[in-house]
């Protein structure tokens, strides 16, 4: 009989554990320019300013917000919403929450991480905490974010052609490009094919660290992402009262043998 308790609790933590993965996988907002702003952290004003500073950079910086994430569960979030938005190598993902300073940057460029790698930084975790941190304990997000682009787009790193399309002879008609498959990659796709000889990298992460604050009007989430995370939720939280339930009759059965 104890060997059941025990496995239903087991049950009901990978349930619960699981559940967490897969509402921040479902939720990925739907991207909304240079800045999305899902959480509310951010005036109108302020993702007007945000965008306008963002624009036109050799190495596009994009910023999403997010609310109550832990360090697991931002770096979750962080590599679904860059791997969902298909960024490419000359673009920057920089998560940014309602906890004071907590932030990650995401990216997939072999030249920036080596140009990273020879500064005071170090590692994408050092430009959060050398350009981001600072700023935002003080108070200032924008500032913040802005010092993160700037810092960016100082390395003197080359910025990737992407691939031009290939004109069409008059007089031919024209024929829907074939998709590459996963294993091929494709144009600004998070995993870039590397040349023969050269191991491919996954996309370097920041844990999350600092601290900062603010509020202000949300730009709009996508309500059917919104809509499968409380689906998942429910059903989730179905599954634990159920397990629960099930748990208390077999502790009542065992009390009474």
């Amino acid at each position: 009989m104890r060997t059941i308790q025990v496995l239903v609790l087991l049950l009901l933590v990978f349930i619960f554990n699981s559940s967490i993965h897969t509402v921040y996988a479902a939720n990925v907002p739907e991207r909304s320019g240079a800045v999305t702003d899902p959480a509310g952290l951010f005036t109108v004003e302020q993702v007007k300013q945000l965008r306008e500073t963002l624009q036109d950079q050799s190495f596009e910086l994009v910023v999403v917000t997010a609310k109550g994430l832990d360090e697991e569960a931002i770096q979750q979030f962080g590599n679904d919403v860059y791997n969902t938005w298909k960024l490419g190598a000359n673009q920057l993902l920089l998560v940014v929450t309602d906890k004071s300073g907590t932030a990650q940057l995401v990216y997939d460029n072999e030249q920036m991480a080596k140009a990273v790698s020879r500064t005071d930084a170090g590692n994408a975790q050092g430009i959060i905490d050398l350009q981001y941190k600072p700023l935002a304990a003080k108070g200032s997000m924008i500032e913040g974010i802005k010092s993160v682009s700037s810092y960016v787009n100082g390395l003197n790193v080359p910025v990737t052609k992407e691939p031009s399309p290939q004109p069409v002879p008059s007089g031919v008609g024209v024929t829907p490009p074939v998709q590459p498959s996963a294993s091929e990659g494709a144009p600004g796709s998070v995993t870039p094919v590397p040349p023969k000889g050269e191991t491919p990298t996954a996309p370097v992460t920041s844990s999350p660290s600092g601290h900062v604050g603010g509020t202000g009007a949300a730009d709009g989430a996508n309500p059917n992402s919104s809509w499968t995370a409380s689906i998942v939720t429910i059903i989730v939280s179905i599954l634990i009262v159920i397990g629960g339930i099930v748990y208390m009759i077999m502790m009542k059965r065992s009390r009474r043998t």
